[in-house]
């Protein structure tokens, strides 16, 4: 993990490098998400970037974003989480 934020209204974003590839690493995110209580919603893989939208109920929604880079073999995770209701 190479960045944390968080913010007003329960707003969390985190950031991470791995030796990966955008396809390996956004095929492991759906089976993560699930086991943590969240439900997938839309999808979006391109080869070099990708998508992942999920949310709790209408208690929390959420993304995560793959990017490759920043070095080539690697990619970059970035996981945004907000709380939507109790």
């Amino acid at each position: 993990v190479t960045q944390v934020t968080t913010g007003a209204g329960g707003f969390v974003s985190a950031t991470a490098v791995a030796d990966s590839t955008v396809d390996e690493t956004f095929t492991t995110f759906p089976g993560v998400l699930s086991k943590a209580g969240f439900e997938v919603v839309a999808t979006e893989n391109e080869g070099v970037e990708a998508d992942i939208f999920f949310a709790r109920g209408e208690a929390a929604t959420g993304s995560v974003k793959f990017t490759e880079g920043p070095c080539e073999g690697q990619v970059t995770t970035r996981l945004t989480v907000t709380q939507t209701g109790p």
